[in-house]
């Protein structure tokens, strides 16, 4: 009598346990899925070996490797001179390179950084650094280029600039360093946005699918210093109300241009 009373409760606990299962493996391939097809729609990774190679002829460049316990990164400084002056840490987008995007500001916006030195590092499968872009590879990427670069008796401070992909490691560095100034352009708050504007579906619990988290929003919360934004309504990869909603979490505020 004990035995069959038993029954239809190991019956219905051996469902539930099958349910949750199948509920384990759908979640982990739905996340599996969704880290193949949606993340190579944020990362581009790309050299230019034309670029590379110009740089490597100039005597005011220096290529710069920063080897780490993750693997070896690798960009460019481009010199303001010989003597100590700041530098401009640029963040670059999903198809930028530091070897094409120092030569060329260097050779098309050189009155711009007039008495700045100016330097990139690539992102982790970018140029010649190892590695793959993830949420937390451009983490410690962000933070192994900032110290290297300001641990140089030639820099005297660090603005950081970072450009759609790259505002969500300059906010992560700015939260973690004393950097001298941030400039963002076409900012995100956090990483579900971008995926957003490739399946918008990322919203309430299912954030917790988005492998690229990168809350910038919460980054902000630990940023001294009043950044300089830039954002347009026509942006076709970072959302324009991502931008304003992030503009809102500095406790300095900041200087928002549309």
């Amino acid at each position: 009598m004990h035995k069959n009373s038993d029954a239809p409760k190991q019956r219905l606990w051996r469902r539930i346990l099958l349910i949750m299962t199948l509920l384990g493996v759908f979640y982990a391939a739905l996340t599996t899925a969704i880290r193949e097809i949606a993340q190579p729609q944020l990362f581009h990774p790309n050299q230019d070996e034309d670029a590379h190679a110009a740089l490597m002829m100039r005597s005011n460049t220096e290529f710069i490797e920063i080897p780490t316990a993750h693997g070896e990164l690798s960009g460019f400084i481009r010199k303001a001179g010989d003597s100590p002056a700041p530098l401009l840490l640029y963040f670059g987008g999903n198809r930028d390179n530091a070897a094409h995007m120092i030569r060329y500001l260097a050779d098309n916006r050189a009155a711009t950084f007039r008495g700045w030195h100016l330097a990139m590092i690539d992102y982790p499968g970018y140029g010649l650094s190892t590695g793959r872009p993830s949420d937390a590879s451009l983490k410690r990427m962000a933070l192994a280029a900032y110290d290297a670069l300001s641990s140089r008796e030639d820099v005297t401070e660090i603005v950081v600039l970072g450009y759609s992909i790259g505002t969500g490691p300059a906010n992560y560095v700015a939260s973690k360093r004393g950097v001298s100034g941030l400039i963002l352009m076409a900012p995100y708050a956090e990483g579900a946005d971008l995926f957003n504007t490739v399946l918008d579906v990322f919203h309430g619990p299912l954030k917790l699918l988005v492998s690229y988290s990168m809350s910038s929003v919460t980054f902000a919360e630990d940023i001294a210093v009043r950044p300089l934004i830039f954002a347009t309504e026509q942006d076709e990869l970072v959302p324009y109300a991502s931008a304003v909603r992030l503009s809102k979490a500095y406790p300095a505020g900041c200087e928002f241009v549309t």
